[in-house]
């Protein structure tokens, strides 16, 4: 029992160092945008904010937070795996899951073959679908593809 609770807790924390460094640049922000959105209600009309309630921005953010790490996860976990990045982080960010060797390619590939569902299934959830299969069609054209390499100018 206690190793399975240990093995747990060594895959939360695997997870947490994913993002680790995008908390105060990337989730911070995001938050803060969802917060101001949920309280302003984004495109909603003020009326349809009032019937709401308070629980209503609570929920909101909760959601918006939610979403927001396990995109950001899904992510992290796709462009870290890549052997460049991998090579570039045993430099700037040693202590990340891949360069120091806490996660391996095959489990990096199996961490993102549980995150892609939980991530599409989190977008369904929160009302954000179009957006999530937009956001992981981005970040496979940007990671497999090498899109962000590609450009006319070297051909």
């Amino acid at each position: 029992m206690a190793l399975q609770q240990t093995e747990k807790l060594h895959h939360l924390y695997t997870l947490y160092l994913f993002t680790k460094s995008d908390i105060k640049t990337v989730i911070f922000p995001q938050i803060v945008f969802a917060i101001s959105s949920a309280f302003t209600g984004g495109f909603r009309a003020p009326d349809e904010i009032r019937d709401q309630g308070q629980g209503f921005a609570f929920a909101a953010l909760a959601k918006a937070a939610l979403w927001v790490w396990v995109t950001l996860l899904v992510e992290n976990v796709a462009n870290q795996r890549l052997p460049g990045s991998i090579l570039e982080d045993s430099k700037n960010k040693p202590w990340r899951p891949f360069p120091s060797k806490r996660v391996t390619s095959r489990e990096g590939q199996q961490y993102l073959l549980i995150l892609l569902p939980c991530a599409l299934v989190t977008g369904v959830l929160v009302g954000a679908s179009r957006e999530t299969n937009t956001f992981v069609a981005l970040v496979w054209m940007y990671n497999d593809l090498d899109g962000a390499n590609t450009s006319e100018s070297r051909q």
